[in-house]
């Protein structure tokens, strides 16, 4: 019997099982190998909802479904969220009334967890946002998903193994400006990367509806154009759009070096949005690599592999610092379980200026060291607030789902200074009630940095319950991170 709960991640896998068993396949070992780490450790984990249902095929589908302790975010865009799917049908009927449903799955970033998502959404908000007429997609928008009753209480989001984000009754606002700049601007553009992967991987998503239309896997890194070629339109999971033919080479998250050239196709927008003089000067592509399979393509399995999304373009020294820390931040956080410090001061900007003259001698780039600009690697750093601090001794990485604690308890200030030094108290806290046994955790109330902060709070009795479920939530996110991108090849 299907749990209702996991009614349209069972049918999704289903039909990915009929559409690519390799890929159902390897999403079945990850979700194995997560839950026997959840059960390992999972003192040091938030409750999470696991789902064995019995698909048709008589085999176990396994699922599992995470809770938030606070707001989340979603970003969504044209080009972020280009291949929509939306559909319906009969319901059935009662006495003399037809009942119909409808429902649209969007791609967007589901900025609180750093990764590529699904937003489900179902009758009068999928047929509002799908509408023809509507103009919901042309402008960048940040959404906050929180309970109606306030940020206090448990979130209503669901996000589940299949990469869908369930609104459920979650209350949908637009976001503060200074969230939404914080998340576009700085996360996805220079925080959220992905290593491309053999089978299901974090930013996996699907597109369906009675069958399996498409399965779009994405990566995100830097990219350098070594040839051009020719333009030409082509179909894409029923969507035409006009490309180039390229020849890149791109950055591995896993080495931070860069790869052999490889063939793919740059979506024509994307390229276009440049300058002659800036392609002559050999810029890099920082932005999203989709490989699409749609039914078409798994008759041969040659899946194209199309640049789609570009977060910005890099022209100077400057721009690579804040690229190369990005890149570093999320493969220590990814690999080392990072809850908040990332490594020492001096040790993070020797990484980063290692890394970068890597890169310089890979592009034979010309760009001065300085650039004119004091101390740049600082004013590098800077430009990063809030996803990267330094102070004098330590390199910290703001994890994204802080953000939505901080609004939470009304700790988001419009002074970066005075924001600096509230992240300055938790950040280290946090790092501090990771490393103590779980039993020991709710004595964190003893500490300075607690106490500091609990003044800004109002002394609330609930804030320390919530700071150790805060920790929990990002090492969950770390574990899934990893464990997503495990190879079962």
């Amino acid at each position: 019997m299907t749990d209702a709960n996991s009614k349209i991640e069972s049918r999704a896998g289903r039909l990915l099982q009929n559409f690519d068993k390799g890929m159902y396949y390897d999403y079945s070992q990850k979700t194995k190998l997560f839950r026997k780490e959840y059960e390992k450790g999972q003192n040091d984990l938030p409750f999470i909802k696991f789902i064995e249902d019995e698909i048709v095929t008589g085999e176990k589908f396994y699922a599992h479904y995470i809770e938030f302790n606070e707001p989340v975010y979603v970003t969504i865009t044209n080009p972020l969220s280009m291949f929509r799917h939306h559909t319906g049908g009969f319901a059935g009927k009662k006495g003399s009334e037809h009942f119909f449903f409808q429902y649209g799955l969007i791609p967007v970033y589901f900025a609180s967890m750093n990764t590529m998502s699904m937003l489900k959404l179902y009758q009068t908000r999928a047929a509002k946002i799908f509408d023809p007429s509507s103009t919901f997609f042309n402008d960048i928008k940040c959404i906050e998903l929180s309970n109606k009753k306030g940020y206090r209480e448990p979130n209503p989001v669901k996000f589940s193994s299949m990469n869908i984000i369930e609104q459920s009754t979650a209350k949908e606002n637009l976001a503060d400006e200074t969230i939404s700049n914080w998340f576009y601007y700085k996360y996805f553009k220079y925080g959220f990367w992905l290593q491309p992967q053999k089978g299901f991987t974090p930013s996996t998503h699907v597109e369906f509806g009675k069958k399996m239309n498409a399965v779009f896997k994405l990566s995100k890194s830097i990219y350098v154009i070594d040839r051009l070629g020719a333009k030409e339109k082509i179909s894409v999971s029923g969507n035409e759009i006009e490309v180039y033919n390229a020849d890149v080479r791109g950055v591995w998250v896993d080495t931070l070096h860069f790869g052999l050239p490889f063939k793919t196709k740059i979506e024509a927008s994307v390229f276009e949005k440049l300058t002659e003089k800036e392609y002559g000067e050999g810029l890099l592509l920082n932005g999203i690599l989709m490989e699409i399979r749609d039914n078409e393509s798994m008759v041969d399995r040659k899946f194209e592999k199309i640049l789609t999304v570009s977060a910005g373009n890099m022209l100077s020294y400057f721009d690579m610092i804040q690229l190369v820390s990005g890149m570093l931040c999320y493969r220590t956080c990814r690999d080392m379980n990072i809850i908040s410090k990332l490594s020492s001061a001096r040790g993070f900007q020797e990484n980063v200026e290692r890394i970068c003259k890597d890169w310089m001698r890979e592009l034979k780039f010309t760009g001065s060291l300085s650039e004119k600009i004091d101390n740049i690697f600082q004013t590098a750093i800077n430009m990063l607030f809030p996803m990267i601090i330094i102070d004098n001794s330590s390199a910290y990485f703001t994890n994204p789902v802080i953000v939505g604690f901080l609004k939470k308890w009304n700790l988001i200030v419009n002074n970066n200074e005075t924001q600096k030094s509230i992240l300055l108290l938790l950040l280290p806290l946090l790092e501090q009630i990771f490393s103590l046994p779980w039993k020991e955790r709710t004595e964190i109330n003893r500490e300075e940095n607690y106490k500091e902060l609990a003044k800004l709070v109002g002394h609330d009795p609930k804030f320390s319950s919530s700071l150790i479920k805060l920790v929990k939530e990002i090492h969950m996110f770390n574990l899934i991170r990893k464990t997503y991108q495990t190879d079962f090849s």
